[in-house]
């Protein structure tokens, strides 16, 4: 992997993200009061659209290093 190649980080990002919903759902069947909601929409609503945002940021920067490396490495 290069230094650059930050397309494992956009996999592990995502499956981290995977694993918390898997953990709220199992978690939230539980724990079911107006504490877990208020948890809920306070930390974890906003991380979607936050980790949307990261993902396709990190996209774009990959798309950008590669264009850039191609660049580069043309005679």
């Amino acid at each position: 992997m290069k230094t650059w190649d930050l397309t494992g980080n956009l996999a592990r990002l995502a499956e981290s993200f995977d694993t918390l919903q898997k953990a709220w759902q199992e978690t939230s069947s539980q724990w079911d009061d107006p504490t877990s909601e208020k948890f809920r929409r306070e930390y974890l609503d906003p991380l979607r659209p936050r980790t949307q945002r990261a993902a396709e940021a990190i996209r774009r920067m990959v798309d950008l290093l590669g264009q850039a490396h191609r660049d580069c490495s043309e005679p």
